[in-house]
């Protein structure tokens, strides 16, 4: 006889469940769009060229070249005309370690990491990034994900969507960042 009562609660606690789920604050998402411009080369790194060699100023090989490799290039980012609720967040600079695989037109993958400490919120981000470049166009297309560390950036994560559509002109950027819950 005791079976009979346990089955019938049996589903009414599965059901009860993802209403207990639904109830729950969902995460708070803040954004932060603005412009992102190369500020300087830190360490040009390795340079591979192909059937060819490295000729003139940063990534540039002779003509003739079938592919270039870069190992270990480490720049720095900065941003501008930043604005969203996480703007505040994204107030500084980014030191990028770049690896890259391109053709002999200055088109592939390339990837690296990246460190931006954030003074203003006692912290840092530091990640991954990953896209496909057209550096003879100045054209590229990558993502971005991190983790904050210290201060208030402590357990967030960010992503980020980059384009720079050519030229001189400075990128593009949106910045992502899923926002800690509040304690209960």
């Amino acid at each position: 006889m005791s079976n009979l009562v346990f089955r019938p609660t049996l589903p009414m606690v599965l059901l009860l469940a993802p209403a207990a789920a639904l109830a729950q604050q969902p995460p708070k998402i803040l954004v932060a769009t603005g412009q992102e411009m190369s500020v300087g080369v830190l360490n040009p790194g390795t340079l591979e060229c192909v059937n060819g060699r490295p000729a003139g100023s940063f990534l540039q090989c002779s003509p003739g070249t079938t592919r270039i490799s870069v190992w270990n290039s480490v720049g720095v980012q900065g941003y501008q005309d930043v604005v969203g609720t996480a703007a505040a967040m994204f107030r500084g600079r980014s030191t990028v370690v770049m690896h890259c695989n391109l053709d002999g037109n200055y088109y592939g993958h390339c990837w690296g990491t990246f460190e931006m400490e954030v003074a203003e919120m006692g912290g840092k981000w530091v990640g991954a990034w990953s896209g496909l470049y057209d550096l003879a166009a100045n054209v590229v297309s990558y993502r971005a994900s991190g983790y904050g560390s210290g201060g208030q950036l402590e357990l967030l994560r960010f992503e980020k969507e980059s384009v720079w559509p050519g030229g001189p002109q400075p990128g593009t950027f949106v910045f992502k960042v899923l926002a800690k819950q509040p304690a209960r």
